[in-house]
């Protein structure tokens, strides 16, 4: 009996704050354990510069005809040489991907994989050791922007003339390098007589 006028008691208790929560006009804090979700505010309108940033086109993947190079950049990593360059044109989605579709075709360039997701394409193509992916996305105002990053090998060239670079800057640990031979005594020139005063 008494078990049954406990519960009674915590039924009404919480009946009560429940409805004290809900009263009209009454504020609650919002419980710590809630995240509250800002709005991302929209990206502002990408604009199209009149003229390229620095850098230089890319062997085997041309640029779309009439865009604005807006980013270069290269480097080397791990036996790589990497290169990235953004692109803007107010053409349209549609025609940029076809552009490139065209491009891979043409190359010689192998689709590895093609998704579209979020109102962007991204491609990976392959040529032989050449691995490159293209995003080509729109942003607001008209305007698609096309992302290129691109990997290969450094070229031997390159290559052998650091290794030679390296081989000269570098001596065996703790070793100075070996003094030339000196001639020997047979070998060492004879002065040429004094002249003699008269």
């Amino acid at each position: 009996m008494v078990s049954f006028a406990l519960m009674l008691v915590m039924a009404g208790y919480l009946a009560g704050c429940g409805s004290y929560a809900q009263q009209p006009g009454r504020v609650t804090q919002p419980d710590s354990t809630h995240e509250q979700v800002a709005s991302r505010s929209p990206e502002p309108a990408a604009r199209v510069p009149s003229e390229d940033a620095p850098g230089s086109n890319l062997s085997g993947l041309p640029r779309y005809p009439g865009s604005v190079r807006v980013e270069y950049s290269r480097g080397q990593r791990g036996g790589l040489e990497t290169i990235r360059a953004r692109y803007l044109t107010r053409d349209g989605l549609d025609a940029v991907r076809g552009y490139y579709r065209g491009v891979f075709r043409a190359e010689g360039w192998e689709v590895a994989n093609a998704e579209f997701y979020d109102d962007e394409w991204t491609f990976l193509v392959l040529h032989g050791d050449r691995e490159a992916e293209i995003e080509i996305e729109e942003h607001e105002g008209g305007v698609t922007g096309m992302d290129i990053r691109l990997s290969e090998p450094v070229p031997e060239k390159e290559t052998a003339t650091r290794k030679t670079l390296q081989r000269k800057v570098k001596s065996p640990a703790g070793r100075e390098p070996a003094p030339s031979p000196l001639p020997r005594p047979a070998e060492r020139p004879t002065p040429a007589p004094a002249p003699q005063s008269a």
